[in-house]
């Protein structure tokens, strides 16, 4: 049977591996030579995490549903602490106690014990998740137009501990401004070699 896997992880030493298909997790406990079914639910799985040692490992799927194993994989177990959100990112340390999970659209969550409870991180990433850029055209001055363009990841959502970052909206001001100056600049030392140009030419 051909499943779509979404998501890979091993420990350290790559001897003890997790796979996520959008329906079913695997698990390996010998480099990947064999593989065995693990005792999770069918679910949307977007993501796995393994510890160090490889005794720690964790899915989380798109549905808000997590499983974990403290036991290499052996036997599963659904986190029930977890908050029911769009996860498509689980991530966890060498020791497998502290654990992050990434909603889509919603909440960075966070557990110190092994998933055993959560809480969510005061930050707040763009909802739409799409990180691109935005393009903004002047034709006030010039015949050509002025193109600016800006990493939406700069400008887009950043809350930190609740205080919005309004110095981005500052900086998108204060650099459009220094464009604007720099491509008058520009043209102004066109202008004055091509005056120059001219006056060579009417030498000649």
């Amino acid at each position: 049977m051909n499943y779509y896997w979404t998501s890979v992880s091993s420990d350290s030493t790559g001897k003890n591996l997790v796979a996520a298909s959008t329906t079913v997790v695997y698990y390996s406990n010998d480099y990947g030579s064999s593989w065995n079914l693990a005792s999770t639910s069918s679910s949307s799985w977007t993501s796995c995490a393994v510890s160090s040692s490889g005794q720690s490992m964790y899915v989380a799927s798109s549905t808000g549903v997590v499983y974990a194993s403290f036991n290499y994989g052996s036997t599963w177990a659904k986190l029930t602490s977890v908050p029911v959100w769009n996860y498509n990112g689980i991530a966890c340390d060498s020791t497998g106690q502290q654990v992050t999970l990434v909603a889509y659209s919603g909440p960075v969550l966070r557990s110190t014990n092994s998933g055993s409870t959560w809480t969510a991180q005061s930050m707040v990433f763009s909802t739409t998740n799409a990180f691109g850029v935005f393009t903004f055209t002047w034709d006030w001055f010039w015949d050509d137009d002025f193109v600016v363009t800006l990493a939406t990841g700069a400008i887009v959502g950043i809350v930190v501990g609740g205080v919005v970052c309004c110095c981005c909206i500052a900086a998108l001001i204060g650099f459009c401004f220094f464009g604007l100056c720099q491509k008058k600049s520009i043209l102004k030392e066109e202008e004055k070699t091509n005056q120059s140009v001219e006056i060579e030419m009417d030498k000649i």
